[in-house]
């Protein structure tokens, strides 16, 4: 995807191949990432930036005074998280601040056809990604101009000490980077591409979990109460009403909704576990596993295997995870962060964002389609190039505020936590806890 130069080139072969043949603790970006990304400080940091974000641009997601907002879902959902996830991730003062970089980032590919032959002119990386990946950069100049754009605009930030102000994460991939010699442009490009999991996989998330929460009203009703149960009400000293809300409290005590946000990550996920054989193998007695081989795992194919998850593993599930007449799944079956050493780092980063992100729509604003009646799209169109797919076609809704959430002054707060919430195997056996 990118224009390494043959410096950066060498450093990566040689330490793709140290990390390979090495023990297991031998430094790689991963393990960088993992660091600021577990529970603790770091993550709680980037957390509380996120939210503050958050908090502060939700008045505009349906101003005072508007009776509703008429919008396609999916384009909401990017319009209004991309500022608070990148704030978090990269810190307040990162370059998708500019919506000339949003837009490099991800806006839409259009194809055209001319004297038989098929055009295809992609504007931006994001959209751009899975033809850059198959054709090459030579036939992707509008996509290879705006990663161009985008490294620059990360140089010129961390040249600046931009990255030194904000986020663990970012301080971290500049140590690392600057220790083994890379140059800055390369590393600039490769921290563009970290956004294919910040945003590519995150905001498709929102849009799934937001969905299939106001699609069944028995879903929207039972975890609307759970969440109401967490808010503190209080008043001012002039006796107008105070509502709070503490996040952390929407990990650890609100399983039907935490369950409800895994059934949607079970059920929509597209992507697929890679693995390299070392050695010649015979699986399960049947298949000749050759070395240098590659192995391809379909999330779906776990995902929705009846064996492990019952006859309905092709519905949602809300209550999948908390349903104790249910045989109990073991979390390596769940495999939509990964797993072992390609487990997602920024797995609770994304988990509190979008838990928040659903609670504060759950507790302040209606949201209804444009016919009235809900329809989940299909993503049978979807690139594997991300985790998590766009829809095959948006949702037209209806987001109002909620009647009663007038002269209503909410404040959401992050209390600290050490503790890793149920995500996967590792998770649950703590294998992977810092």
């Amino acid at each position: 995807m990118f224009s390494m130069s043959p410096v950066a080139k060498e450093i990566q072969k040689r330490e793709a191949d140290a990390w390979r043949h090495g023990p297991a603790h031998i430094p790689s970006p991963a393990h960088v990432q993992f660091k600021p990304l577990a529970p603790g400080k770091d993550l709680d940091s980037m957390n509380r930036i996120m939210l503050k974000s958050l908090e502060e641009s939700m008045e505009e997601w349906v101003p005072r005074g508007s009776e509703s907002r008429r919008t396609p879902l999916f384009e909401w959902v990017k319009e209004v998280l991309v500022v608070p996830t990148t704030n978090g991730v990269y810190g307040p003062q990162n370059p998708y601040q500019d919506s000339a970089a949003r837009k490099d980032y991800w806006y839409v590919s259009t194809i055209a056809k001319c004297y038989g032959m098929v055009l295809i002119h992609t504007r931006t990386f994001f959209d751009g990604l899975p033809l850059l990946i198959k054709v090459g950069r030579f036939f992707m100049k509008d996509s290879v101009a705006a990663i161009d754009s985008l490294g620059l605009a990360w140089q010129k930030h961390i040249q600046q000490g931009g990255h030194l102000k904000h986020s663990g994460f970012i301080q971290k991939m500049d140590e690392y980077y600057t220790g083994l010699g890379y140059p800055i442009a390369d590393y600039s490009q490769l921290i563009v591409g970290t956004a294919v999991a910040v945003l590519g996989n995150t905001l498709p998330s929102a849009f799934w979990f937001i969905l299939h929460l106001y699609a069944d009203r028995k879903v929207y009703e039972a975890c609307r109460e759970e969440i109401l149960e967490q808010v503190v009400h209080s008043k001012d000293e002039d006796g107008n009403s105070i509502r709070t809300v503490d996040i952390t409290a929407l990990k650890t005590q609100c399983p039907l909704f935490h369950s409800a946000f895994k059934e949607v990550l079970r059920l929509e996920a597209v992507g697929t576990g890679v693995r390299g054989v070392e050695e010649d193998h015979m699986l399960d007695g049947k298949y000749l596993l050759r070395k240098d081989a590659l192995v391809f795992m379909p999330l779906a194919s776990q995902h929705f295997d009846h064996e492990r998850w019952g006859a309905d593993a092709e519905e949602y599930c809300y209550n999948r995870f908390t349903d104790k007449t249910r045989p109990r799944v073991s979390n390596v079956s769940f495999r939509s962060f990964g797993g072992g050493t390609t487990l997602c780092p920024g797995r609770h980063f994304a988990t509190t964002e979008l838990l928040a992100f659903a609670a504060m729509l759950l507790l302040r604003f209606d949201i209804v389609p444009k016919d009235g009646k809900w329809v989940i799209p299909t993503s049978l169109n979807a690139e594997m190039t991300t985790n998590m797919p766009a829809p095959d076609f948006d949702v037209d809704v209806e987001i109002r505020r909620r009647s009663n959430d007038e002269d209503v002054k909410w404040v959401w707060r992050l209390s600290e936590s050490e503790h890793s919430v149920m995500l996967g195997d590792e998770d649950e056996h703590g294998n992977l806890k810092a």
